[in-house]
Parts: structure tokens; C-alpha cells; sequence
């Protein structure tokens, strides 16, 4: 007959919902302070088996985990005649992207530290160009899915300083960002 529930975990931005067994729409939805809440009812009641009942795709930051709570709207499902409240259980998917971050700190003396983000596992090639695209620095090796911190040290650049650019390669993904050199 009806849910509501709140889904936490550092929620930036819902990129899409789906209907599957129910109609959804924005309309069910709102977010505040890094929480997504969903309402829904109907005066017919649905019968719901192993069918998709809907799909709500989020961006978030990928260091929190998505969790059903009780923060903005107490989390229940009613169902049947006399409308009995039944628990709401979480079944996510996380669906990651390669990202490359802007290096840490910036600018930088002695070393800096360069996040990102791969959908796949397999080899990536992290490279460093001077201002006329020469190479200064490449570094290869195999990465497992997920995010991950590589730390460039200045020893390894020589003499290196100045604005400097920092490219990710991983399959058919390719991103830069510049970053700035203190010598």
C-alpha cells in the first residue's frame, strides 16, 4: 500500500529513477543534508513478488556506505487490508566511474598526492608533462577497481618546477588536471 524510508550516505546528486513494478517519480523524492528521502502510496494495493519494484541512481562520495535509517521519515512498508507495517531493506548496486582528482596539496614542494577512481581493474599509467608536453615522469601498474591514492615524491621529477600536467590512463578513459611545482 505505501513505504517511506530515508537512504543516508553523503548523497550529492539523484541522477535518475526508474519505475519497475511501482510508478515512481521525483516527485517521491527529496534530499537535505546529504540524505535522500522516498514516499510512496497507493489506494490499490500492489502485489509484489521477485519483480524490480523501482530504481533510484545516486552520486555519492565514495567513503560512505548507503544506509536505510529513521533520520528524516521512520523507514516502513504497510501492506494488506489493515495496512501492517512491515521492515525496508536496502539492495544496492554501486556502479563506479573513472575519476581523476586534483593532486593534494597544490601547489606542492616535496611531494603531492594524486586520487582516482577505476570502473576496471587492469593497468594504469599515470604520466607528468612539462609546459611543452614533454615527459617528466611515468609510473604503470596494475590497479583493482575501486579508488586509490598515488603518492608523487619531487626526487623522483629532478629538478622539476613550475606548472606541470598529470595525466590518468586506464583502457579507453583518459584524463589530465595541471598542477603547480615549488622548487
Amino acid at each position: 500500500a505505501g513505504f517511506q524510508f530515508t537512504l543516508d550516505g553523503s548523497i550529492t546528486n539523484i541522477t535518475e529513477v526508474t519505475s519497475g513494478l511501482l510508478t515512481v517519480s521525483d516527485a517521491n523524492i527529496a534530499t537535505r543534508n546529504g540524505a535522500m528521502v522516498m514516499s510512496w502510496n497507493n489506494d490499490q494495493l500492489v502485489s509484489v513478488g521477485d519483480a524490480v519494484l523501482f530504481t533510484v541512481k545516486v552520486e555519492k562520495d565514495l567513503s560512505t556506505s548507503l544506509a536505510i535509517t529513521d533520520d528524516l521519515a521512520r523507514s516502513e512498508a504497510y501492506q494488506g487490508q489493515g495496512l501492517e507495517s512491515i521492515n525496508v531493506e536496502l539492495e544496492a548496486s554501486v556502479e563506479l566511474v573513472n575519476t581523476l582528482g586534483q593532486n593534494e596539496p597544490n601547489p606542492w614542494r616535496s611531494a603531492t598526492t594524486i586520487e582516482f577512481t577505476l570502473a576496471e581493474a587492469g593497468p594504469a599509467t599515470i604520466t607528468i608533462y612539462d609546459l611543452t608536453g614533454k615527459i617528466v615522469y611515468t609510473h604503470t601498474a596494475d590497479y583493482a577497481v575501486g579508488k586509490h591514492k598515488f603518492t608523487l615524491d619531487a626526487k623522483d621529477m629532478g629538478l622539476t618546477s613550475g606548472v606541470m600536467y598529470y595525466k590518468l590512463d586506464r583502457g579507453a578513459f583518459s584524463a589530465s588536471k595541471k598542477m603547480i611545482i615549488l622548487n
